[in-house]
């Protein structure tokens, strides 16, 4: 399952949580510089032959330090 995500990633995506339920579902935390990136990560996950169910929980912008960035949760189901 980690090996599948961490092929399919982008470069601009950084991870803070990659939780694993029931050996089956995939909850991942992380950051990226834009909102976009994340939609284009998720349409990855979609297209990929790993994951099935994939569903954006939550994104939000976020500004620390003058620095801005958006939060997400992605939630998926591993095919392997």
């Amino acid at each position: 399952m980690l090996s599948g995500l961490y092929e399919v990633m982008p470069k601009e995506i950084y991870l803070t949580s990659v939780d694993i339920e029931r050996k089956k579902q995939l909850s991942i935390k992380g950051r990226a510089p834009v909102m976009s990136d994340v939609f284009k990560f998720v349409g990855v996950l979609e297209s990929s032959r790993y994951f099935k169910n994939v569903k954006n929980t939550y994104t939000t912008t976020k500004k620390e330090d003058n620095y801005e960035y958006t939060d997400f949760e992605i939630i998926c189901i591993s095919e392997e």
